[in-house]
Order: structure tokens, then C-alpha cells, then sequence
């Protein structure tokens, strides 16, 4: 069934604001580039949402902790008195991320329409800047609210209180910052300038060759060549993946075309294939730093993790593997190894890492 995307629905109300009034002198090519933009953005949030996700349970943790409770951080699981809570990608304040920038590029626009000034770049790049900060303060605040009061995805409250946050921490500040910065800093509106359509159109077109380059420099020659152990068998599968089975494990390897292509996580993959994630953490193995995290679905329990590796290095990090790629070396594969026992789990890892 058809499913209304809030988010998009806001970009269109957007963009029919900036065409039906003054704005359009000046947003309608800016908001174009961002357009242009969207799927690299996209991008972003898909390859870093992991490691922020991360990262906001491991301040919402020390937050606690500074209020002397019993809590603990593990990996996206934050456990307090017993309790646990995860912060998954489906949680509202992290999806209300494109809703958050959507707002306070209307309070922007809106402003500039009222008071028939506008902001020079530099300022609008703070403000960019600022909005991103309150996104995860906003974010923070919120889930540091739900696991004190022990509200449940599933309870009303948990929608109310992304909005509550949403509103305070974000809208708020937001709205009172700009009109103090265009009352002060505004420059009057000049009138429209041709030169500076052509300056956009030539910028949009640089933009396109760099972004040509980075393709064809980050497109790999070879395959990635991994070591597979013996024992195994294996098995071509959609998406240019290969599987390799045996009894009690499962692997996956999973090539990344380019340095900017998402990951086929398994945070994602796994849950397409109807089982829950625990805890999330990284790990050592045997002095091999790797993701590792639990799997549930009814009764049955699996225990997988992952890394990266272009079969000459071995890394967890996003920046670290993509930035290799662009500097020319060999492509990296995701290896998402699969097993019913930790011990098991332990063990493949060695011998595939």
C-alpha cells in the first residue's frame, strides 16, 4: 500500500512557497543545486547514520552516568537499571533529520521574503552549520528523555516527545537566531543579475565534470579477492554478492563499486530478511577490530559481524576504506560473517579477517 512521505510532501510545499513569491529570484537555482545535491546527501546520511547512531547512545550514556544512574552503553543498546533501549534508524527524531533542514531552510527563505534582505554566503553557511548542531542536540536531548522516563516506541508519548523536542531545541532557537541575524546583518535584495545566473549555471557545471572524475577514478579494475578458507561452498547471489555456507556459518561478500556507494549493510539486509538487531558494538577479535551485533527472530538466535577489506587492508572505517578508493587503490568488499554461536562467530572471524 502507498505510504505518504511526510518529508517529501514538506520539499514540494517548499518548493511551491519559493515559486510563488519573491524568493524565486534567488532560491529557485540555490534550491535546484540542492536538488542536484539530494542524493549525495542521501549518501551521507546512509554511509554515517550508523557511527552517529552510535555515538549519540555513548553521550545519552555519559549524560546519565553524570546523574548517577546505573547505565551502560552497548553499542546502540543503552541499558539503564536493567532496562534496555536502542537507538535504531527507524526512531522518529533521527527520520525527522530531512523534516529539521526543511524548516529551517522555510525560516531562512520566509524571513528573507519579509524583510526583503538577505543573508551574504558566509552567513548562510553558519547558519547550516548551527541547524546541523541542534539537529543533534535535539536528537540527543530526546532520547536522553525516553530512556529516563522509559517511554516505548510504541507509546503515544514517544511521538510527542520528538515533536516537544523538535519544537524547543530546534524550531526555537532557529527562529530567534535568524531574525536577530537579518535584522542586523541583512543586505538589502539587489535586483535580479544575470551574471549571477550564469556564475550558478557554471558552478553546477564544475560541479558535474568533478563529480565525473570522482566516478571514473573510483570505479574499481578488479574484483576484490578474498581468501576463502576451506570447507565452504559457494554461491552467486543478486547483486553481484557471493555466499558461502557451511554448517552452522554463513558469509557474505559484498563489493563496493565506487567510493560513494552506500554499503549493503547488514543493519539493513538483515532486517529485510525479518530478524531484529541487539546490541551493536565494535569489537576486537583476536587484536581484529570489527562490528559485531546480535540477530533475533522469534526463538531463533544468530551472532554476526563485519568490516571491511580490500584483501591488503582491513578497516571498520567509513572515511578510511572510501578515501583509499578515491586515492586509487584496490576496491573493498563488506564481509558479514554469520553464526548460531559466539564462540563459532569468534572463531570464522579469525580465519576469514
Amino acid at each position: 500500500m502507498w505510504a505518504f512521505d511526510l518529508t517529501f510532501g514538506l520539499a514540494l510545499a517548499l518548493a511551491g512557497y519559493v515559486l510563488l513569491t519573491p524568493a524565486r529570484r534567488r532560491w529557485t537555482v540555490l534550491l535546484g543545486g540542492l536538488l542536484l545535491a539530494s542524493p549525495g546527501l542521501r549518501w551521507l546520511m546512509t554511509v554515517f547514520g550508523f557511527p552517529i547512531r552510535l555515538q549519540l547512545s555513548a553521550w545519552v550514556v555519559a549524560l546519565l552516568q553524570c546523574l548517577r544512574t546505573d547505565a551502560q552503553a552497548n553499542g546502540n543498546l543503552i541499558r539503564l537499571n536493567g532496562t534496555d533501549f536502542a537507538v535504531d534508524p527507524a526512531c522518529m527524531g533521527l527520520q525527522m533529520t530531512g523534516m529539521s533542514a526543511l524548516a529551517g531552510l522555510f525560516l531562512v527563505i520566509h524571513l528573507e521574503n519579509r524583510t526583503r534582505t538577505r543573508l551574504a554566503v558566509g552567513w548562510l553557511l553558519l547558519v547550516a552549520v548551527g541547524i546541523a548542531a541542534l539537529i543533534l542536540l535535539t536528537n540527543l536531548l530526546r532520547i536522553l528523555t525516553l530512556v529516563l522516563f522509559r517511554i516505548a516506541p510504541d507509546d503515544p508519548l514517544h511521538d510527542v516527545v520528538g515533536l516537544v523536542c523538535l519544537a524547543v531545541y530546534l524550531l526555537a532557537p532557529v527562529s530567534f537566531g535568524l531574525r536577530g541575524l537579518y535584522a542586523r546583518f541583512g543586505n538589502p535584495l539587489p535586483p535580479d543579475s544575470e551574471l549571477a545566473w550564469q556564475r550558478l549555471a557554471l558552478l553546477y557545471g564544475f560541479m558535474a565534470l568533478a563529480g565525473f572524475g570522482v566516478v571514473h577514478r573510483s570505479q574499481p579494475d578488479a574484483p576484490v579477492r578474498v581468501s576463502v578458507p576451506d570447507g565452504y561452498t559457494e554461491k552467486q547471489v543478486e547483486g553481484g554478492f557471493r555466499q558461502y555456507s557451511k554448517l552452522g556459518l554463513l558469509v557474505y561478500v559484498k563489493p563496493l563499486r565506487t567510493a560513494y556507494s552506500a554499503e549493503h549493510s547488514p543493519t539493513v539486509c538483515w532486517r529485510g530478511s525479518g530478524y531484529e538487531f541487539g546490541a551493536i558494538q565494535e569489537k576486537k577479535i583476536g587484536g581484529r577490530r570489527v562490528y559485531m551485533g546480535s540477530l533475533q527472530r522469534g526463538c531463533e538466535r544468530l551472532y554476526t559481524a563485519w568490516w571491511f577489506t580490500n584483501g591488503a587492508h582491513r578497516t571498520t572505517g567509513q572515511l578510511d576504506f572510501r578515501w583509499r578508493m578515491l586515492r586509487g587503490e584496490p576496491a573493498f568488499a563488506l564481509i558479514n560473517v554469520t553464526a548460531s554461536r559466539p564462540d563459532a562467530l569468534a572463531k570464522a572471524v579469525r580465519v576469514w579477517y
